[in-house]
């Protein structure tokens, strides 16, 4: 339906592409005020049937997959906070486990030192 209107737009103005179709084109002697109007009436008809429910459409879809794409940044957002915190906790694991490794290699040296001391006083002896 779109295509007959504009191609008989484009005949009776006189052009050869839709996009000749503009208001200088339009406003001649044999496109009458008639004819204009029901060009006008088509359209409307068309844009009302056709074009504004299929936009709406759109819009609720887009709507839609912003609240489906808002949801999962929520989750992002919370699983990356899980991370942070697994992360924490084993920093904190690790800094355990370096002070336990720090306080036994002390005693170790204290251990060794006190064996090479006594050995050297039995040596000195």
């Amino acid at each position: 339906a779109m295509s007959n209107i504009l191609t008989d737009m484009c005949v009776t103005a006189g052009v050869q592409s839709y996009d000749d179709l503009k208001p200088d084109n339009l406003n001649k002697r044999n496109v009458t005020k008639e004819r204009l109007c029901q060009w006008l009436g088509a359209f409307a008809y068309m844009m009302n049937s056709f074009a504004n429910p299929h936009l709406q459409m759109a819009v609720e879809r887009l709507e839609k997959i912003s609240d489906e794409l808002l949801e999962e940044k929520k989750k992002v957002i919370e699983h990356q906070s899980k991370v942070i915190e697994l992360q924490a906790k084993v920093i904190e694991k690790r800094e355990e486990e370096m002070s336990l490794l720090t306080t036994s290699v002390q005693r170790e040296v204290k251990s060794v030192q006190g064996v090479v001391q006594t050995e050297l006083k039995s040596y000195s002896s």
